[in-house]
């Protein structure tokens, strides 16, 4: 069953689910059930300067951005660029982190804020 639901996980973020979406919506359910749960989450403000999670994260992540788009960037010690892909406004990104790593994001033209979350399987 576990293998299952990663698999329709990974399938949604192949996919492109975004907030709203039946495919979303079963997702929420899964996590609803509690069998994918949240391992620690952390709210990232962007601005013309870097700013990284102070909690390293190893999995799977989702970073949403709410209300202006970033540029995420992971590793040990993170600075995002201009040059690093984008989360858009309100369209999660799931990412999978094999290390220990911190998240970076920063502003794509307007301030704004990122939620960067662990996800579990349990």
């Amino acid at each position: 069953m576990k293998r299952f639901l990663i698999s329709v996980f990974i399938m949604a973020m192949a996919l492109g689910c975004s907030r709203g979406s039946s495919t979303a919506g079963q997702l929420m359910s899964i996590i609803d059930t509690g069998v994918l749960g949240y391992a620690g989450s952390e709210v990232l403000t962007t601005s013309g300067t870097s700013a990284a999670t102070t909690g390293t994260y190893t999995g799977y992540v989702r970073v949403l951005c709410t209300t202006a788009s970033a540029h995420i960037f992971t590793a040990a010690s993170p600075t995002a660029l201009a040059t690093h892909p984008i989360a858009g406004i309100d369209q999660p990104l799931y990412l999978y982190l094999p290390s220990a790593v911190k998240v970076a994001a920063i502003q794509v033209s307007g301030a704004g804020s990122c939620s960067v979350t662990g996800l579990t399987f349990n």
